[in-house]
């Protein structure tokens, strides 16, 4: 009888490793995807914000340009 609950207790100790070490992979394995995940909206973020600034940029030029064509104009 001892020997059973002991093989038992041995079954039962090694599932249970076996789950934890199965929790504690996914746990990894979702910081993993969560820090990509964040990473990528990092660099959307960017491209966004230099994307932007091109924009932007270009709209000032143009209005220089303008500028320039109006007193160019006006002469």
């Amino acid at each position: 009888m001892t020997a059973f609950l002991g093989l038992l207790a041995t079954i039962a100790q090694k599932v249970l490793a076996g789950l934890a070490g199965e929790f504690l992979r996914q746990r990894r394995h979702d910081k993993a995807i969560g820090e990509n995940t964040l990473l990528k909206s990092q660099i959307r973020s960017r491209k966004a914000i230099d994307r932007a600034k091109k924009t932007s940029e270009r709209r000032d030029l143009g209005a220089v340009r303008d500028r320039l064509r109006e007193r160019a104009g006006k002469r």
